[in-house]
């Protein structure tokens, strides 16, 4: 159950590829809350990337990345080899326009799990395509939890030394 809401919270990553950027694996970071009701006691807990990481592998240097070939987000290893495609961009449902700076803004339709299934949306803003700096601000629902927080994609992915 765990692995299954923190892969719910990583979910929406996903709506940060736009196909115009250039293809690659861009490092992405992620905090937020989950706010629940269990057994009439309503709970929230913070949550990171480092949770998200944690819930899909043991290894101490996977990171977080979007791919931009395949509208994946991923954990993957120093080198860039996928652990696991942790969720996946069905296409995009509206395109919402430019925002005041010209960013690109548009909605999404996310599957969790690579099952097929629309299980969340997100909004999503490019601001930069040629480095894909991106920004997401998003709200979920899901199994009985509202999941809330920001995702923003920094540099491009650098494999460690000694990668091939």
């Amino acid at each position: 159950m765990k692995v299954m809401r923190i892969a719910v919270v990583a979910g929406v990553l996903v709506g940060l590829v736009a196909a115009t950027v250039q293809a690659g694996l861009f490092n992405a970071n992620i905090t937020g809350k989950q706010t629940k009701l269990t057994s009439g006691v309503v709970t929230t807990k913070s949550f990171s990337s480092k949770d998200v990481i944690s819930g899909v592998t043991t290894s101490k240097t996977a990171k977080l990345v979007v791919d931009s070939t395949t509208g994946a987000l991923e954990a993957v290893d120093k080198c860039g080899n996928l652990i696991t495609n942790i969720v996946t961009i069905i296409g995009t449902s509206l395109t919402v326009g430019p925002d005041a700076k010209s960013n690109e803004v548009d909605a999404v339709l996310l599957s969790f799990g690579g099952t097929g299934a629309t299980n969340g949306t997100a909004v999503v803003t490019t601001s930069d395509d040629k480095t894909f700096k991106a920004t997401e601000t998003f709200t979920i629902a899901v199994n009985g939890a509202i999941i809330a927080g920001k995702v923003t994609t920094s540099s491009a992915f650098k494999k460690a030394a000694g990668c091939p």
